[in-house]
């Protein structure tokens, strides 16, 4: 029998044994069992979806998120005078809102409203020195700066 970590952030987590799907419970934030006896040369696949989430900022302000990609902060890179992207209210819409580039983890805003959107979403590691960002979202404020 082995185990393996299941994130608190995963959802849909899938196990592979020799390419056979395998039936192991996966439920956030607990360890996984795969029980069996392990032949020489078992291959095994774990598959992590990566979803698109919104994370609550602090409890003083229950309404300002951080767009996350699994464990990964992302960024919208863009100057001070980019208007502000009306994010989503519900976390299920993120995936029609950020579709992905050609870059691996950067992802194109298509903006919920008429108000065109610059600056895309990238990983907070991939952000240049000096490169102005923002990381942090109020959708209560809409497109008001802070």
């Amino acid at each position: 029998m082995d185990r393996f970590r299941v994130p608190g952030w995963s959802r849909g987590v899938s196990v592979k044994v020799n390419g056979v799907e395998q039936n192991v419970s996966s439920k956030p934030e607990t360890w996984a069992v795969i029980a069996r006896a392990w032949q020489p040369g078992d291959q095994v696949g774990i598959r992590i979806p990566l979803p698109l989430m919104r994370k609550r900022v602090d409890e003083q302000h229950p309404n300002r998120v951080a767009i996350m990609r699994g464990p990964v902060v992302l960024v919208q890179e863009g100057g001070a005078h980019f208007p502000l992207p009306l994010v989503p209210e519900k976390e299920a819409d993120l995936e029609k809102w950020l579709a992905p580039e050609e870059t691996p983890g950067v992802f194109r805003i298509f903006p919920q409203d008429d108000v065109p959107v610059r600056g895309n979403f990238l990983p907070f590691c991939m952000v240049k020195e000096v490169r102005p960002y923002r990381m942090y979202f109020d959708p209560a404020l809409r497109r008001g700066l802070w």
